[in-house]
């Protein structure tokens, strides 16, 4: 039998530690031992040393999966190559969250490392294929720039060029900017470096009374970056002439359909429950759908009703399925 088409995975991973895996091992930083059985640490005290030292140190770690064929639950974690999370890398490592995926790549954050922020951290990308985990560095400017639209990293597989190849894309508003201006930054395989390039964003992401926070993102159609607020709607951004002949970068938005959330005001703080509970987006089988489940919280589970949204990509016009009624065994 041959490995899944899709996997359920949860979005935390956590780190571990497998003595089989990492027996007095240690990871060596010009000459200086920052890890081991002992998970002790030397000389790594300022901000600038802590931040030089979590990319060996994420480096060195190694990736454990079990994948199954939905709906059986799939697991990942990352092994740590210490017993104990050495002390100035504790709040940044001890698990990570999954920002994105495409085919078999995944993106993650280390801990509570995301762009904008005062935490140093970096990225992981694990390529399911390989079985490989790579490391790669924070933005050098991180704090020149505020991560308000589009907080989440999207990677994105590079077909028909180097095997393996793929392109991960960070979203954030410029500082002091009018909220219309953003800057996207895209790091590529490979290149093995981060570009930057800014643009303007549509006048639907940047209304003062309502910011644009996005709940989920991915990549679709082979050169797209999508981001979503499931109270305002899908900005995308299509990399292919970008990263072919550089040019601007041009940002698209497709408001999500009208009736499709089960509350009536769009409104993120008067949300009665966590968007995830009853609804999703995101790429199947090259198409983007956008899944809710009406009613769920308010009537018994045999009148809820779920309901997909497939987004027609001639027009970026969203077509209504029929809604129909999970079985038993699934509601």
């Amino acid at each position: 039998m041959g490995p899944p088409l899709c996997v359920l995975l949860k979005s935390k991973v956590l780190f571990q530690y497998d003595p089989d895996v990492f027996r007095g091992g240690a990871v060596e930083r010009g000459g200086e031992s920052i890890g081991g059985g002992s998970g002790r640490t030397r000389g790594i005290r300022t901000p600038r040393e802590t931040a030089n030292g979590i990319l060996p140190y994420l480096r060195a770690m190694k990736p454990d999966a079990n994948f199954a064929n939905p709906p059986e639950l799939s697991s990942l974690r990352i092994l740590r190559p210490t017993e104990s999370t050495p002390q100035c890398y504790r709040a940044i490592l001890s698990s990570g969250h999954i920002a994105s995926a495409d085919k078999n790549l995944i993106a993650l954050y280390p801990g509570a490392y995301r762009p904008g922020i005062q935490v140093k951290g970096c990225y992981l990308i694990y390529d399911a294929t390989k079985n490989s985990l790579s490391a790669i560095p924070q933005r050098p400017d991180d704090t020149g720039f505020l991560a308000g639209a589009g907080l989440g990293a999207v990677v994105l597989r590079c077909d028909g060029g180097e095997e393996g190849a793929y392109v991960l894309g960070e979203l954030a508003q410029v500082q002091g900017s009018d909220c219309s201006e953003a800057a996207l930054y895209t790091w590529r395989s490979s290149t093995a470096e981060w570009v930057t390039k800014v643009g303007r964003l549509p006048p639907e992401v940047c209304t003062r009374d309502r910011l644009f926070l996005s709940d989920s993102c991915f990549s679709f159609g082979g050169s797209i970056l999508c981001w979503v607020d499931m109270f305002k709607g899908m900005l995308i951004c299509d990399l292919r002439a970008v990263l072919e002949y550089g040019s601007d970068l041009e940002f698209r938005f497709i408001p999500l359909p009208e009736d499709s959330l089960p509350f009536p005001h769009r409104n993120r703080f008067e949300c009665p429950r966590r968007l995830e509970v009853f609804c999703s987006i995101g790429c199947v089988r090259g198409a983007v759908k956008f899944v809710t489940m009406d009613g769920y919280g308010e009537r018994p589970s045999n009148e809820v009703t779920l309901t997909i949204w497939t987004l027609l990509p001639d027009i970026y016009k969203w077509k209504k399925g029929r809604a129909v009624v999970p079985s038993p065994e699934h509601a």
